[in-house]
């Protein structure tokens, strides 16, 4: 669990909203997110470790009747939405998530399936929150995961729905372009070969 610091009030939170709906369709007949990565740790459980060592209070979204699941993710001290239509695609569950955030004043929006990113590369985000509405990351001119975004842009993040999810923002004036030196905001993992980390993702 993540300790809020004593000097720091409640609206100053900027938080990680991990996106854990999807059907991962791609990866076989095994569920993804709870698959053992080669440190031994469940995939989504790794994903939520490094959002909390970088002092980000974790949020997970899941389907309706994930309760195995869910309890996974309570017992790391990560918070839990169910996205109730997140069959309809990841902008439904994104918006579903957002709604669940307003005691932020920002938000990191990550995949489940991401767990290699850096704790540092998720506290450089949210530093560049501070003087930004919108922050996209990129590793050698590619955009990756996690994208921030200040609690200006929440309502418009309410409306996602079907697979666009935010993509529409991102065209806008508002988006900082920041450059990280972490593969991992590239590497999400779509088939078992993908467990050991990225390799020229």
């Amino acid at each position: 669990m993540v300790n809020v610091p004593v000097d720091r009030k409640p609206m100053d939170i900027v938080g990680a909203l991990i996106l854990a709906a999807g059907q991962s369709r791609r990866y076989g007949s095994e569920d993804k997110r709870i698959v053992k990565l080669d440190n031994g740790r469940r995939v989504i459980e790794q994903t939520i470790a490094n959002c909390q060592s970088a002092g980000l209070p974790a949020r997970v979204v899941l389907r309706p009747d994930e309760e195995a699941l869910k309890q996974i993710c309570l017992k790391q001290g990560a918070s839990v939405v169910i996205a109730q239509d997140a069959e309809l695609g990841m902008g439904h569950s994104l918006a579903a998530g957002i709604k669940e955030c307003d005691a932020w004043v920002g938000c990191l929006v990550t995949l489940a399936d991401m767990p290699f990113v850096k704790p540092a590369t998720y506290q450089l985000i949210a530093e560049a929150l501070q003087g930004h509405d919108i922050v996209r990351p990129f590793y050698q001119g590619k955009p990756g995961q996690p994208n921030g975004f200040s609690r200006h842009y929440f309502g418009q993040l309410r409306e996602c729905n079907g697979d666009v999810g935010a993509k529409a923002l991102f065209k806008t004036e508002a988006v900082h372009e920041l450059v990280i030196d972490d593969e991992g905001i590239l590497a999400d993992i779509d088939v078992p070969g993908q467990l050991s980390g990225p390799r020229d993702v």
